[in-house]
């Protein structure tokens, strides 16, 4: 009986029950039994004891690891792993040894899976080794782009491609792996696709010859250049024929699916979850039907969250510096949306430079019936005043109105052209047009909009306190200048009564560069005084304006060595607005004169603008020429009227001597060559803060005031 049997037929029957380890084991147990046969070179054993099949079983030994990986993708007994396991002789053995190599080499990699699966179409009866044994060597140098081309090549001949590339039409379809009636595309699809790449400049040379190695192992023709018109025209008919009937499909779905969630929403998701389809929200229909100007800017990043871009790109270095947004080129709002109204809109404003310092963890405000506007910083990311403005302004909107994209972005980007002439707080206007404001401000005729202010955090209130440490200075340096007069009239408003106090204070603060890396400033000026935060408040905020180092465009060159030079971006909105109302409306015609005076002046000047004090006991010098607001064309001439002054213990501007640059509306008032004597307060204006060295000399009017012009100029049309 065992004569009539296939000489391979124990060998079949034991693959067909066994697996890859245990034929093997089984193997190495008959050549202990039978050695003097396996080993005698005169002996005619059975096939399962010739020599060449044992000596092929040792050469397996080293390949068990990567035969057993395959054998548990492929599945196992499975054909090819059969194959392998019988070996054989000549060539076709050599080759199986190389698939083997190649699967060694690729375990781990990410090109082992589809490596396994042309493993997997080894065929003793194809004769196919030489192709397999090509392509596996090939394809252990592709690069990522180019296993990607060979899975999907290899996706669409097993009957696996999407057919739309997984577009989302399909996938809304619920057609997740949607193929054609066939079970694999038509073989001149299938060449067309192949040709694609084979023709492609930018795939590597490499690639393409894996590519072309898979053709063959998949009896496909290739072609380097050009493609037979008919089998364009035959892929191209099919294509249509594929997204015709997924068109169709998706309406039939849609429609149903709308019908379904218009009489129980909740019931449709559930049923939609369980088909494995992917459900159409409200807010997918809604993305869909923005104008493309908005739906640029806005960004899915969740079942019911969008993200909205504004770019920061045309603000000026003056506008980013009083808003605090730094390096920042995007304001971005968050919105958290349930159209199933389960739960109320939540939203969250950041900058994007948040992006590391947020990660993955938003805390959005919610917008609750009985709940208020944000007064506080809510959400991780750094707080500043354009954030925490607009979180107000986004709270408003979203109170009173359905959350709404198109209109919800309309808003903030009209609301970002304006924002700082809007009291941060309340949202009202200042009165103050014509001018051209950079640092939100609080209304200054209600008073609770002023409490809640002086309740925030200072790097919403002061943002300069982290990037502008010498404008900080200045202003602590009049304020000590001032409060060593004696004189309480130099400091309008000021919460320390005491003089002596107000200096004690100043001089427990550290250096300004150490307070700028503290993370919690109030804190720490708590821990130099329990007055201090309050003190440095009222400094830095008590005239209502925005006062910065000067840079680029506003930083005027030819000044002495170690000078010191402040813009006043914007005084308050009262003065800027009366002063713009001295201007003509077509032209207007200003003059560039100078002021000196000493420190102590400063804060009452910042707060009220230059005033006449001749005849009154803050008269300095006399009046030769009458009342009014002295001035010079010279900076040296009014340079000679600052007198130096001492500042506070770790202060970095020591002995520093004050001089004004100031925007005269009209032509001045001369009254001796050089001199100018203003009689109208209103119509002069404190541009410029320099601060000189008491060594120091006055510059040249021919080297400074025209650099001055053009900045001011720019400064007053909103170009800087």
């Amino acid at each position: 009986m065992l004569e009539s049997l296939q000489p391979t037929a124990i060998i079949d029957y034991t693959l067909k029950h066994f697996k890859a380890h245990e034929f093997s084991n089984f193997m190495v147990e008959l050549k202990c039994l039978f050695a003097d046969i396996v080993m005698s070179p005169k002996a005619s054993p059975p096939f399962i004891l010739q020599p060449h099949v044992h000596t092929w079983m040792d050469q397996l030994s080293t390949f068990l690891p990567a035969i057993m990986r395959l054998e548990y993708t492929l599945g196992y007994h499975s054909d090819a792993v059969s194959v392998i396991m019988k070996g054989g002789e000549g060539l076709w053995v050599e080759y199986l040894a190389k698939i083997l190599e190649a699967l060694m080499a690729a375990s781990g990699r990410p090109v082992e899976g589809l490596m396994q699966k042309a493993v997997g179409r080894l065929s003793k009866e194809n004769k196919n080794a030489h192709e397999v044994a090509s392509f596996t060597e090939r394809l252990l140098g592709v690069t990522p782009e180019g296993l990607a081309a060979c899975e999907r090549i290899w996706d669409a001949r097993s009957g696996l491609i999407d057919i739309l590339g997984s577009t989302e039409r399909a996938k809304r379809a619920g057609w997740v792996n949607w193929q054609s009636n066939q079970d694999i595309l038509p073989t001149a699809v299938m060449e067309v696709i192949i040709a694609g790449w084979l023709q492609d400049d930018s795939m590597a040379e490499t690639d393409k010859t894996v590519i072309i190695a898979l053709a063959l192992l998949l009896n496909l023709e290739t072609y380097h250049y050009g493609i037979p018109k008919w089998k364009l025209t035959e892929a191209t008919t099919y294509f249509e024929e594929q997204e015709t009937k997924i068109i169709e499909e998706e309406r039939r779905l849609d429609g149903l699916t709308k019908a379904l969630k218009a009489k129980d929403p909740h019931g449709t998701k559930i049923l939609l979850e369980q088909l494995g389809m992917e459900d159409v929200s409200p807010l997918d229909e809604e993305l869909d039907t923005l104008p493309v100007a908005i739906a640029g800017a806005v960004e899915k990043c969740g079942g019911n969250e969008v993200e909205i871009s504004f770019p920061l790109a045309e603000w000026t270095d003056l506008q980013r510096s009083g808003m605090g947004v730094g390096e920042a080129k995007t304001l971005l709002v968050r919105l958290f949306l349930d159209h199933l109204g389960d739960m109320p809109t939540s939203f969250c404003v950041h900058l994007d430079t948040d992006a590391q310092e947020i990660g993955m963890e938003h805390t959005p405000w919610t917008c609750l019936k009985d709940a208020k506007a944000p007064e506080q910083v809510y959400c991780v990311g750094k707080a500043t005043p354009l954030t925490w403005q607009m979180s107000r302004i986004v709270y408003r909107h979203l109170k009173h109105s359905e959350p709404d994209i198109a209109s919800l972005h309309t808003l903030v980007k009209r609301k970002m052209q304006d924002i700082v002439s809007l009291c941060p707080i309340c949202g009202r206007e200042h009165q103050a047009k014509n001018t051209q404001l950079r640092r939100p401000i609080p209304c200054s005729w209600i008073s609770s909009c002023t409490r809640m202010w002086d309740n925030l955090p200072l790097d919403i209130r002061i943002p300069e306190f982290r990037t502008d440490t010498f404008a900080v200075d200045m202003l602590l340096t009049t304020v000590y200048a001032a409060a060593m007069s004696g004189r309480s009239e130099l400091l309008p408003g000021c919460p320390i009564a005491s003089s002596p106090i107000v200096m004690a204070i100043l001089n427990t603060l550290p250096a300004l560069n150490f307070l700028q890396s503290i993370p919690d400033l109030s804190k720490s000026l708590h821990s130099c005084h329990r007055d201090a935060e309050k003190l440095l408040i009222w400094a830095l905020t008590h005239f209502r304006g925005f006062i910065t180092t000067a840079n680029g465009i506003c930083k005027i060159p030819g000044l002495p060595v170690g000078t010191h030079q402040f813009i006043l971006a914007n005084a308050s909105p009262t003065l800027e607005a009366s002063f713009a109302a001295k201007l003509p409306k077509y032209k207007p015609t200003t003059t560039i004169l100078f002021h000196g005076t000493s420190l102590d002046r400063l804060p009452s000047i910042l707060t009220q603008g230059l005033r006449i004090h001749s005849g009154t006991s803050l008269q300095r010098t006399g009046a030769a020429h009458g009342k009014g607001i002295y001035m010079a064309e010279e900076p040296a001439t009014s340079f000679s009227y600052s007198p130096s002054a001492v500042s506070w213990k770790n202060s970095g501007l020591n002995g520093m001597r004050l001089l004004l640059g100031c925007e005269v509306a009209g032509n001045g008032r001369s009254v001796s060559p050089g001199i100018h004597v203003i009689q109208d307060e209103k119509s002069v204006m404190v541009r410029y803060v320099f601060l000189i060295g008491s060594g120091a000399y006055a510059p040249s009017a021919t080297h400074i005031v025209p650099a001055m012009r053009s900045a001011i100029s720019a400064l007053r049309s909103g170009a800087v």
